[in-house]
């Protein structure tokens, strides 16, 4: 049974003959029925506050649970980003790869037609050389045949008198 401090406050007790000092009852039943009233106004303050803390408590653990699934989302995403640019990566180095043995193959081919290029002018030097040692062994001979004739006019001379006289 609860009693509420206004039936303390109008409790009343039968009179005895050597009864309590019914001012002395009356006091004491005022003072707990105001420590009654107090306590009573506390704990509806102690309970509203227990209700506004859960409610923060709540406020913060939706708060948190959305914080976490915020970090895994965030993780996630992270992952998901470092497994792409490896990817990305991964594609880059393997077409620089085979861009890279493309140019290899093409320079090998180059270098190749430089040499055989090379070696076709080397060849081609060579018969220069030839012809002209030929074509100067030849004129040697004939200046040497100058040499030895010794009344032969030179055709150089024999040209410029023929055409002296038919200018004339």
């Amino acid at each position: 049974m609860k009693v509420t401090p206004l039936e303390i406050e109008k409790m009343e007790f039968k009179s005895a003959i050597f009864g309590y000092d019914k001012k002395q009852i009356r006091n004491f039943l005022n003072e707990i029925a105001n420590d009654l009233t107090e306590l009573i106004k506390e704990n509806a303050q102690l309970k509203e506050k227990i209700v506004n803390l859960e409610k923060i408590q709540n406020d913060y653990q939706a708060m948190e649970k959305k914080l976490q699934s915020t970090l895994l989302i965030i993780q996630e995403f992270k992952e998901s980003i470092q497994k792409s640019t490896e990817r990305e990566a991964e594609q880059k180095i393997n077409e620089t790869k085979l861009q890279c043995n493309v140019m290899i193959k093409d320079a090998e081919r180059k270098v190749s037609d430089l040499k055989k290029e090379i070696e076709n002018l080397l060849a081609e030097k060579k018969r220069i050389i030839s012809k002209i040692r030929l074509f100067l062994t030849e004129e040697l001979a004939i200046v040497k045949n100058y040499e030895n004739e010794p009344n032969i006019q030179s055709p150089v001379s024999i040209n410029i008198e023929e055409e002296n006289k038919n200018l004339l």
